[in-house]
């Protein structure tokens, strides 16, 4: 009944948006974008949410270069996964510039706009996807909805240890598309 998100790598507030639907039907939550034109653009279309200007991080370091590519879609903190991003497109997508962004820890998120875990969590972090997923204190924060993308950029393939991950946590796949596996804790089906 009372569905609360938290959105990280929202990008846009509408356009392939994870979150988008449950804003429509009165729900609110958390979007975390580092892209501060996109915040922009968040804050514009979904004022009644909160939208902070930072990344997750997944050490205990509070800043990070955060890789701004030609196809904003494909900005991300991984140096590894912009060079990927590069190579498979051939060099039509590739690094614009780099600049430092605040990195925020993701439980620290939960605990201070929700006090516990929010019933959904969506996650769109272009290479730090498995970091972020190994970062949150399950004892803690048991979102009941995990949505993340598992699509290798620039493939057809899936990354085979989100979902062998997440199996470890008690978490089941039961949906998705093609770019994100939807899992659900197994204790509450």
């Amino acid at each position: 009944k009372d569905i609360q998100y938290l959105d990280i790598g929202t990008w846009d507030p509408i356009a392939y948006n994870n979150t988008y639907f449950f804003y429509r039907k009165g729900f609110r939550g958390v979007l975390v974008e580092p892209n501060g034109a996109m915040c922009e653009k968040i804050r514009a279309a979904r004022p009644e949410d909160t939208t902070l200007e930072a990344g997750i991080g997944v050490t205990a370091v509070r800043e990070a270069d955060y890789y701004m590519m030609t196809e904003s879609a494909w900005n991300t903190f991984s140096k590894e996964e912009a060079e990927h991003m590069t190579s498979v497109t051939g060099g039509g997508i590739k690094v614009e510039k780099v600049v430092k962004i605040p990195l925020l820890n993701i439980n620290d998120v939960m605990a201070k706009h929700f006090g516990k875990a929010p019933a959904f969590v969506s996650i769109d972090a272009e290479g730090w996807h498995l970091a972020i997923l190994q970062s949150i204190d399950y004892a803690r924060f048991r979102p009941l909805t995990i949505c993340v993308e598992t699509l290798v950029s620039g493939s057809r393939a899936t990354i085979p240890e989100i979902p062998a991950y997440l199996a470890t946590q008690g978490y089941v796949v039961r949906g998705g598309s093609f770019v994100n596996t939807i899992f659900v804790d197994g204790k509450r089906i």
